[in-house]
């Protein structure tokens, strides 16, 4: 039908290449010659098996010179610089397979720019096959297969869950580099921006739009006291907790306001004092019902 248009709301690609220029060969002498132990804190870690990847070989050649033409590759199909961010190796013998995971990250804040990659040094007759397990509105499900073949490059977004079927070859293993990548300058913006109503933070003061750093001298000692007033409405805030005045008189040169505390028992306070518009410096009192009455000094911040 002519007058039926088709909006798409989820495109998720998998890319399929080749890198050119490797020797598989003596990758695969370097990456079979590394028997290094993954440390066992990772072990310990309940979120990840770590049972069929080995350490990438790295300071050697072949295995350096693919870092290289992977981070190449990889930015040249996204679009957009890429860095390196982990590498490893997993090798497969008969019958065994690959269980369902994913590469996401608690740090990726923006997933769809976060790739992982497959390179197949070693895919012989018989290899397991890479599966991308996709799920839509935890509805629609799919699953996509992908044959490899020894110098294959798969690309795609580190959140796809994916895994692999029992590899059928008895004479040879299947051998995958496996790698995360980053972009180089990561989209930092919060997916949602509901900074439009946040608190205004622009002030050192925290958003007040005049702050008092007061000193009270009681008997005990000097207290300090501060003193901030965010439109209309005082807040008198000490050791003791966060007091709000509704009522009071600012100016450029005089506060004043009187309000009550219940701290344990109700308390009337009148707070009056001066401010020098040159310095900012604050003069006056603080009274505690009838009797108490005890010096401000301080300054306007």
């Amino acid at each position: 039908m002519s007058d039926v248009e088709k909006i798409n709301l989820v495109s998720i690609d998998v890319l399929k290449t080749k890198i050119i220029g490797i020797d598989n060969v003596k990758l695969l002498e370097e990456i079979v010659g590394v028997h290094s132990e993954i440390d066992p804190a990772f072990i310990d870690d309940k979120h990840h098996t770590y049972y069929e990847d080995r350490k990438y070989p790295f300071g050697m050649i072949e295995s350096e010179k693919l870092i290289d033409k992977l981070t190449e590759r990889v930015s040249a199909a996204i679009g957009r610089d890429m860095v390196l961010s982990d590498i490893w190796t997993l090798s497969l013998e008969f019958g065994q397979s690959v269980s369902a995971h994913s590469h996401k990250s608690n740090t990726h804040l923006h997933p769809e720019e976060y790739f992982s990659i497959a390179y197949y040094p070693s895919a012989p007759d018989g290899s397991a096959d890479l599966i991308f397990l996709v799920n839509a509105a935890n509805t629609i499900e799919n699953s996509i297969e992908i044959k490899p073949e020894t110098g294959d490059l798969i690309i795609f977004n580190s959140y796809l869950m994916h895994m692999t079927n029992r590899h059928g070859n008895r004479e040879e293993a299947r051998v995958v580099v496996s790698a995360n990548f980053a972009p180089k300058t990561p989209n930092v913006k919060p997916t949602q921006d509901w900074s439009a109503y946040s608190r205004s933070s622009e002030s050192e003061n925290g958003g007040y739009d005049k702050f008092y750093c007061l000193k009270v001298h009681t008997p005990f000692g000097k207290e300090d006291v501060n003193l901030g007033i965010k439109g209309s409405v005082a807040e008198v805030f000490n050791s003791t907790g966060k007091y709000f005045i509704d009522s009071f008189t600012d100016t450029s040169t005089l506060f004043e306001a009187s309000f009550s505390v219940d701290t344990p028992a109700i308390a009337d306070i009148v707070i009056r004092f001066s401010v020098d518009e040159e310095n900012g410096d604050v003069v006056g009192f603080a009274k505690i019902g009838q009797f108490a009455e005890y010096a401000i000094v301080g300054h306007l911040s």
